[in-house]
């Protein structure tokens, strides 16, 4: 593979953390999100013994877990209350992340209908299933399309009209990172122009515990000890994570460059669901080479060890082979589990993400060991940092996802490509809304809080808010020509509520003194053109600017429902009003198309008024605009331009639904005879 694929967008939703600027905060904290399962998923004393092996209990009461997964915005994607009350909470989670991941990418999500794109969920988990037929007089068909597995896919390519692939892949822990390989494959061979791919995983009852707990995976002390002597197996925890691919030839903005990948099974070993060294480095070498990169020149590994004293080494032993030996700078290892628990099908795209957010800063997170593993052999040349380091120079990365029946997958990843353009200085308008106040108000801090330290330019924020966002009612609007001009603007903003706004165009006695005018057709190449196109037309003073400037307004979609025209800017809204066409004018007005009120006469009432040109001077064009936008004038933001895409803040949901997980935990109906698989058992 020597194509490459970029990383446009992405979202998670992960335990205490609610996106990727989050994620990177616990990251850099070293905190744990690993807490003791509550009694609303359920009852944890009817199942928990500290020792393992016992049956219907499990040794862990622990667990990384979603405080929210009983919200969800249903009226965004058009699902009734009746089939929402049996739509399994991992459909849930992959409808809004999946949002949230397009918005990150700049892509509005009603734009993709009918599109190649392609869905590749990783999953393997279905709690939710099994409780929508715990009661045979239950069941019904929402029982069978909201507890379906390969749903969690379909649900999403219905939902946007997508057209390409739709895949749910189930190869235990690899899955969601092996949906990305997928993906990569299917951007690659032309079968898909952009693909969703990632993972989902939800612990919503204890069956899934008390299978691990009797193959002693679980952690009895609550935590995921990798790379350490303590180390006594894992935590399960849950979420999503989504990434939006394009291929590398394509245009929008790039978080990460994904180099190449492979996957293999293990093959037979010591036992389904032993670990292989030898498939392992397989894998890894497998990937370097279709990403044509030298293993001198990766210097961090996302590892899959997740606090198994035999995984662990097998992994680490593994590694050192294929990166170990004579190294300018060593290989550093890492792991998220320990801060987050394990995701199973969804832990290798949150890898992904960690890897992302690493190359992105060039830092690299330590890992708390308190004394490492005898059973693990580093390499020369390989580490596992005690302390955090700065990562400088050309930054490539590695990520092992490894499913517990084999299937193995490394990914290669590099940095995004730099890219810092001069700011502009000119003024900008940031228009924001949402479909309830209250959501707006949140944007509003959303927005503050990344303006704080955002190094995006102001323009490519301010485009990427106007053409790559869904405009809801509830509205407002900033201007700054800084960061800092734009979020005290924003401090203060008016909230508005999109109607239909009458508009009218004043013209008056208005000569356009100064050299602002000059300094805008600079600006906006557009004006400068009509300007161009208007010369050898009719010579008035004032006329030209007044004229041009409502010329430039059509173009980006403004029009007036009435014109005013007072003293020598009569001339100007006359012809605005199409009472008179400035290149055949013969000094006689005829009927307007645009109702004309002039030279005094009564004006009827209307919502808004542009005043030619005292609204157009200093920062009054972006103000203008945002008025108009704000007030539900159709401005083409497109036409205007003015930037490029950026990764933004994205759109808060409206989580009206609530619902109890134990609203389908009922006990299982008891058959009055046992199957007759199972008789004689």
């Amino acid at each position: 593979m020597t194509a490459t694929v970029v990383v446009t967008g992405m979202a998670c939703r992960l335990p205490g953390i609610s996106g990727p600027d989050e994620f990177w905060r616990l990251i850099r904290d070293g905190r744990s999100e690993v807490g003791e399962v509550p009694s609303t998923r359920w009852e944890v004393a009817a199942t928990y013994d500290p020792r393992p092996g016992l049956r219907g209990k499990t040794c862990s009461r622990w667990g990384g877990l979603l405080s929210d997964v009983d919200r969800f915005d249903a009226e965004l994607f058009g699902i009734t209350p009746r089939e929402v009350e049996r739509l399994d909470p991992q459909q849930r989670l992959v409808l809004e992340v999946a949002w949230e991941a397009l918005e990150d990418a700049a892509l509005l999500p009603a734009d993709l209908a009918g599109s190649r794109t392609g869905v590749f969920i990783g999953a393997g988990n279905s709690d939710f299933g099994r409780m929508l037929l715990q009661d045979p007089s239950e069941v019904d068909i929402y029982s069978l399309v909201g507890g379906g597995l390969s749903l969690l896919a379909n649900r999403l390519s219905y939902a946007l009209d997508l057209r390409g692939p739709s895949v749910v892949v189930d190869t235990a822990c690899s899955g969601s990172l092996v949906a990305v390989h997928q993906a990569m494959r299917s951007l690659l061979d032309g079968e898909c122009d952009l693909a969703i791919a990632g993972g989902v995983n939800l612990c919503l009852s204890p069956e899934v515990d008390i299978a691990n707990s009797h193959a002693r995976l679980l952690s009895p002390t609550g935590g995921s000890k990798v790379f350490d002597e303590a180390a006594d197996g894992f935590v399960r925890s849950e979420g999503c994570a989504l990434v939006v691919l394009r291929r590398g030839d394509g245009s929008g903005p790039a978080h990460a460059v994904l180099k190449g990948s492979a996957m293999a099974g293990s093959g037979r070993g010591n036992g389904l669901g032993a670990p292989s060294a030898a498939g392992q480095e397989e894998v890894v070498r497998l990937a370097l080479r279709n990403a044509g990169v030298e293993p001198a020149e990766v210097g961090y590994v996302e590892t899959h060890t997740t606090g198994t004293a035999i995984g662990d080494a097998v992994e680490v032993g593994a590694l050192s082979r294929v990166f170990g030996g004579e190294r300018e700078q060593p290989l550093r290892l890492g792991s998220v589990k320990a801060g987050i628990g394990h995701l199973e099908a969804a832990s290798g795209v949150v890898s992904l993400i960690k890897t992302i957010l690493v190359l992105r800063h060039g830092w690299i997170p330590p890992v708390a060991v308190e004394r490492l593993s005898p059973q693990i052999r580093l390499g020369a040349g390989v580490e596992i940092p005690a302390e955090p380091s700065t990562w400088d120079g050309p930054r490539v990365a590695g990520i092992n996802s490894f499913g517990y029946g084999g299937n193995n997958v490394h990914l290669v990843v590099g940095e995004a490509p730099a890219d810092t353009p001069e700011p502009s200085g000119d003024p900008e308008v940031l228009v924001l809304s949402a479909r309830s106040p209250e959501s707006l108000v949140e944007l509003a801090e959303r927005y503050t809080r990344y303006l704080e330290h955002s190094e995006v330019p102001v323009a490519d924020i301010a485009h990427t808010a106007r053409v790559a966002r869904t405009h809801y009612p509830h509205r407002l609007y900033a201007v700054g020509s800084t960061h800092e001009e734009l979020a005290r603007d924003l401090a203060k903003a008016e909230p508005f509520v999109a109607g239909s706004p009458v508009i009218a165009f004043e013209f008056a006695d208005d000569k356009a003194d100064g050299d602002w005018f000059e300094a805008l057709c600079t600006r906006i190449p557009a004006l400068a053109l009509i300007v161009e196109d208007l010369g050898g037309t009719i010579d008035a003073p004032g006329f030209l600017p007044q004229y041009a400037l409502a010329t430039l307004l059509a173009e980006w979609g403004v029009y007036p429902d009435l014109v005013v025209g007072q003293g020598s800017g009569e001339l100007a809204a006359a012809c605005v009003a199409g009472a008179s066409n400035p290149y055949e004018f013969d000094g006689q007005f005829g009927e307007p198309d645009t109702p004309l009120y002039l030279g005094g006469q009564e004006v009827p009432e209307h919502d808004f008024t542009i005043r030619f040109c005292a609204d157009f001077l200093g920062d009054g064009l972006p103000r203008l605009l945002g008025g108009l936008h704000c007030r539900g004038s159709e401005v083409d933001w497109t036409a205007i331009g003015g930037g490029r895409q950026a990764h933004l803040p994205t759109t808060p949901f409206e989580h009206h639904e609530r619902w109890p997980i134990s609203l389908h935990r009922r006990p299982p109906a008891k058959p009055r005879a046992a199957h007759p698989l199972l008789r004689g058992r």
